[in-house]
Formats: structure tokens, C-alpha cells, sequence
């Protein structure tokens, strides 16, 4: 399969972060066009003239998306794109905060809550997590722990030497398990 030998004017572009006639067109379509929106293949194949029943084009289409989504400048291009067309972070949150809100749907309530709790870090994701790290541990039992009032120094912390700092959250052998990682087979765990 040879090469195309890319234009001088292309390759200035690619490298001053300028966007190309196609990339330009690209982002259009990624953000505003409603059939289009959010999918990135179809938008290349599109933008860039391909057949989509070819299944060259489409495999093309589909890497060529991924590296124009990992560009900053192309990046940069659609979420200006997406501000004009009111779809920015005000909005978003003025839209959540509606959903919280109502009352009508309860499902739809508690996913964003879950979801405004997962935006302000409330909410800490398994693959977050490291038990086995004790910095970790004590910085998310110091961040998220309530403890009884007989367990604070004087100045309302938790003491460094306190019970709650000191003993593993999660017994190591069993860790795996208990974050839903364990292997099958009953093995022993590797240390």
C-alpha cells in the first residue's frame, strides 16, 4: 500500500497545532452535527471522504478518529465548539442540579447525586484504591472517617498513633478478594 506524501501545507499546519480543511471539518461534525455527535468514526469518514462499506476506510476511519481526538488542538477546537453550542461546564452543572432536584424520578435522581459525588471526589473509584499502601490508607481514613469523639487529640485530629491509623483496613491475604481483583482457582496470592 504506498504512502500519500503529505503537502508542505500540511505539514506546516501539523506542526504550528493549525487544524487542516479535514480536521476543521472533523470537529464540526464531532460536535455539532446530530448525526454525527460524539462519534468519532463516522465524523472522519465524512470529513475525510470515506466509504464506510469499505472495510480499509472504516478501520482508517476508526484509528484516524482516535489520534485526531488525542491532538490538543483538535481537542481544544471541539470543546470551543461545544461552548458555543451551550454545552459547558455551567450548563452541565446547572442540568445536574435540575436532576437532583426534581422529585418525579428517583433512579434518575440518585445517578446524579452519584455522579455530582463522583465530580467532587466524594466517591472513591475500586481502581483507586491500594490497600497495601499504608499512605493511602491513612489518607483516605483521615479524609472520609468520622470518629468518636474519644479517638481525637486535642486539636480535633486523629493522632498519627492512633488504632484507626495503625491497623490494615483490609487483611493482606485477603485484599484481592475484597476488592473484587481475586484470582479463581482458590491459588495462593503472590507478595
Amino acid at each position: 500500500m504506498a504512502v500519500k506524501k503529505q503537502s508542505k501545507k500540511y505539514m506546516a499546519n501539523k506542526k504550528d497545532g493549525q487544524l487542516t480543511a479535514e480536521q476543521e471539518h472533523f470537529c464540526r461534525l464531532y460536535a455539532t452535527d446530530y448525526d454525527c455527535m460524539g462519534n468519532g468514526t463516522r465524523a472522519y469518514i465524512i470529513a475525510y471522504g470515506l466509504n464506510p462499506e469499505n472495510p480499509n476506510d472504516y478501520k482508517t476511519a476508526s484509528v484516524g478518529s482516535t489520534r485526531n481526538l488525542d491532538k490538543p488542538h483538535v481537542i481544544a477546537k471541539i470543546n470551543q465548539l461545544l461552548d458555543a453550542e451551550g454545552l459547558n461546564d455551567l450548563n452541565t452543572d446547572k442540568q445536574l442540579l435540575h436532576l437532583i432536584q426534581q422529585h418525579a424520578d428517583k433512579p434518575t435522581k440518585l445517578n446524579a447525586i452519584k455522579e455530582y459525588n463522583k465530580m467532587r471526589g466524594r466517591i472513591i473509584e475500586r481502581s483507586q484504591l491500594d490497600v497495601n499502601n499504608k499512605q493511602t490508607v491513612v489518607a483516605i481514613v483521615k479524609q472520609y472517617a468520622t470518629p468518636r469523639p474519644s479517638e481525637l487529640d486535642n486539636s480535633g485530629n486523629i493522632p498519627e498513633n492512633s488504632e484507626l491509623l495503625s491497623e490494615p483496613l483490609i487483611n493482606s491475604d485477603n485484599a484481592d478478594n475484597q476488592a473484587g481483583t481475586g484470582s479463581q482457582g482458590g491459588g495462593e496470592s503472590s507478595k
